[in-house]
């Protein structure tokens, strides 16, 4: 052993393998899976504005709860902040056009 050299010791390792999940909601919002959906009543007007990182998980819910339409996906994916800020950003524009009010199936306080 050199002079200057510590000698080594077995340590627990402190990083995750390259292929593990994140441990913490932190880390998985720069994952890109995350989508802004309409849902649109039979004359295409939009009933509900959402956002979602599970669309068909999401259809089921909206379906049992008895929110009717098409869910049309607007967006591609993207990660959750920005899926939420597009998603207010949308409901703002919304809100604009029809006198200050949601669509109809968005429970808020705006509508």
């Amino acid at each position: 052993m050199a002079k200057n050299s510590k000698p080594r010791t077995s340590q627990p390792r402190t990083s995750s393998p390259k292929n593990s999940k994140p441990q913490t909601s932190q880390a998985k919002t720069g994952r890109r899976d995350t989508a802004v959906y309409t849902l649109r009543g039979s004359r295409g007007e939009i009933t509900y504005i959402g956002s979602s990182n599970d669309l068909g998980r999401r259809a089921g819910e909206h379906e049992r709860s008895g929110k009717r339409g098409t869910m049309r996906k607007e967006t591609t994916r993207m990660t959750q902040p920005g899926a939420r800020r597009r998603e207010a950003e949308r409901l703002a524009t919304y809100r604009r056009n029809h006198g200050g009010k949601n669509p109809p199936q968005n429970k808020t306080r705006h509508g």
